[in-house]
């Protein structure tokens, strides 16, 4: 189907409806699966199994499941690797580059440290995907001072490098594969920002 044929057939016409309609069927919020799940998160937010940032908030627990399912992750992984930071749903790195690496387009990931006088001074990654160009990102101590990263103290003072890894690794993944990620960040990103920068 071309682009022309697409624009017709989401538009106003009843082929166009359901293919609307179908997109809401594939996912949580169907009125097949929401009252299911629903009830469920009332069921088990109370656990102590459950993570705190859920805990006796089923609506965010059933809202963690829908973006779960969005990026086909099973609820039982999703409430382990989605958290909630400033108000959006954000994945651990790890599992951001998990997804990535089941996509069936995924080819390999090169992460790298820049040294510079025996000191690691940042981090360098290449993702590469089948039939696309590679992407690269880096990350260094002088773009986490600019952004006020090594003033707050915590991982960035106590895992300097490992946060330099997380943070060209989010951007790089972020680029190579937006259609599997689907807009979500890294947490270890996110916790860096503000409030008001949303």
């Amino acid at each position: 189907m071309n682009t022309t044929e697409l624009e017709r057939v989401e538009g106003d016409s009843p082929e166009g409806k359901h293919m609307r309609l179908s997109k809401l069927d594939n996912s949580l919020f169907s009125k097949e699966l929401a009252p299911h799940y629903m009830k469920l998160a009332g069921q088990l937010a109370a656990s102590e199994i459950v993570p705190k940032c859920y805990r006796n908030k089923p609506s965010d627990l059933f809202l963690c499941w829908a973006k779960g399912y969005q990026l086909g992750i099973p609820p039982e992984q999703a409430m382990d690797c989605i958290s909630v930071i400033n108000g959006k749903a954000v994945m651990w790195g790890d599992e951001m580059l998990a997804l990535c690496m089941s996509h069936p387009e995924f080819d390999d990931i090169i992460e790298k440290p820049i040294v510079k006088n025996d000191s690691v001074i940042g981090y360098s990654c290449i993702v590469k995907r089948r039939g696309k160009a590679d992407k690269e990102n880096i990350f260094t101590m002088d773009m986490a001072k600019k952004a006020g990263l090594l003033a707050k103290g915590g991982v960035w003072n106590q895992y300097p490098e490992r946060m330099l890894k997380l943070r060209a690794r989010g951007f790089c993944l972020r680029d190579a594969f937006p259609d599997a990620l689907k807009g979500i960040k890294s947490r270890e990103e996110v916790e860096d920002y503000i409030e008001a920068e949303y």
